[in-house]
């Protein structure tokens, strides 16, 4: 059989693939010579998306057999701290159960798929030295970190499959809720642009943070779900903090303002935030050649130009953002 019939053949299962990432991976993998699937709990229409829930075991056994992937990157689950604290026994049942869910089911394919599971730098908790590489001890101080720490866990039974473990820091960009820290500093920027807002509030903003633009995190998970290891953990950041008052000062350049009047929100800051939180990947580009290329000053540029272009209809996801650098 020659390549191209090979390639031909690649299929790709994305679950949680009407969330932030999904769209950003879709193209990546596209690109790369994939047929792609995606699945969710929405119910939308599009060719090749299946509506189903992770912990739906049956439902789920059934949409993995019907595609076939050859591959699958699994996204779906509870992506917020916030969501989790709330939420303690759906972030288990959706997290845990459903990832078992999904190993089972690929596990009764005929030749297992290789798999994608995306983690979170969370299980590290406070950094006790910096960068943090993989080694670094895992802390399990919060619902949601110990939700991905049972995920990953779960990848353990399963040494019939080939997985990979991506521990993926923060990362933002266009298409991002308002939800996130990014995208909610983006959006306050354009509505004080538009004389809708006059003073921009937020919790500490005297941190660093290790952020990586959204379009990065898709090749990284594309490099890694198409790579020969299996069995590994491999960290997803840029390697590169930078202090949030100078994410706004950025923003601000951005929309052409100046100095601004910020009130910090007592209600959302939280005393005991580590000072500064920066990964390692150089395993990461060890093991596939990754490195960053979007910069943060054209990360921000690009979310205020998301944000101020589609202010009123936001929620609506720009395919002409997808897969561009």
């Amino acid at each position: 059989m020659d390549k191209r019939n090979f390639d031909y053949m690649k299929r790709a299962l994305i679950t949680g693939s009407r969330g932030f990432v999904g769209p950003y991976l879709k193209r990546e993998l596209e690109s790369s010579g994939f047929d792609v699937f995606g699945l969710g709990k929405e119910s939308r229409e599009g060719e090749g998306y299946y509506q189903a829930d992770i912990t739906d075991t049956q439902r789920l056994l059934d949409v993995v057999r019907e595609v076939g992937p050859t591959h699958i990157a699994h996204l779906a689950g509870i992506g917020s701290p916030v969501i989790a604290e709330a939420n303690p026994k759906l972030t288990e049942h959706v997290q845990v159960d459903g990832t078992r869910n999904l190993l089972s089911a690929a596990a009764r394919l005929a030749a297992p798929p290789r798999i994608l599971l995306v983690s979170s730098a969370y299980v590290y908790g406070a950094p006790q030295y910096l960068p943090i590489d993989e080694d670094h001890p895992t802390e399990a101080n919060n619902v949601y970190a110990r939700a991905r720490l049972a995920q990953e866990a779960e990848a353990v039974r399963f040494q019939q499959i080939p997985i990979v473990i991506a521990r993926s820091f923060n990362h933002t960009g266009p298409g991002q809720p308002d939800t996130f820290v990014i995208p909610k500093m983006a959006k306050q920027i354009v509505e004080i642009s538009l004389g809708r807002r006059r003073q921009f509030e937020l919790g500490n903003i005297d941190v660093r943070r290790d952020i990586t633009d959204v379009r990065d995190v898709a090749r990284a998970y594309r490099l890694l779900l198409t790579g020969e290891e299996e069995s590994v953990i491999v960290n997803v950041c840029r390697g590169q903090s930078i202090l949030l008052r100078d994410v706004i000062a950025k923003l601000a350049r951005a929309a052409g303002l100046g100095d601004l009047t910020i009130n910090t929100d007592q209600r959302v800051a939280r005393s005991n935030d580590p000072i500064e939180i920066c990964g390692s990947h150089e395993k990461l580009t060890r093991l596939t050649g990754w490195q960053p290329q979007i910069s943060y000053d054209q990360m921000l540029q690009d979310m205020y130009k998301y944000w101020a272009h589609g202010y009123k209809n936001h929620s609506a996801f720009p395919d002409a953002w997808v897969g561009t650098s």
